[in-house]
């Protein structure tokens, strides 16, 4: 039984140009690696061990894939969290009729002068 081959070459020169950097199918293009890495530095990111997709331990790699969805998850609530508060202030004062209208007379006077 012949082990499995890690590492595929690139694909063969056709014409004119840059070799290519990928090799042919298996879907390894510039978006496949790009996504790839991202996901290694989200994962060093989140301090959990880079399992590839796939490997021969699911329960690993979905612990890992879990570790990345959650840190992505808490990155997005922070940022909602933010807007809410925006939003929250924002309507405070439109709905407070004194505040708007000393608000708005502020601005008069400030023109006026």
């Amino acid at each position: 039984m012949q082990a499995p081959r890690l590492y595929t070459p690139a694909a063969l020169v056709t014409g004119p140009g840059r070799s290519p950097e990928y090799c042919e199918g298996r879907g390894h293009t510039k978006v496949t690696a790009w996504r790839e890495r991202r996901r290694l530095a989200v994962g060093a990111a989140a301090g959990t061990p880079a399992a590839r997709p796939g490997s021969d331990t699911p329960v690993t790699t979905a612990r890992v894939i879990e570790a990345e969805l959650l840190g992505l998850l808490r990155i997005e609530a922070d940022r909602v969290s933010d807007i809410a508060a925006q939003l929250r202030a924002a309507v405070e004062t439109v709905t407070d009729p004194t505040a708007a209208a000393e608000a708005e007379m502020e601005t008069v006077r400030a023109a006026a002068e």
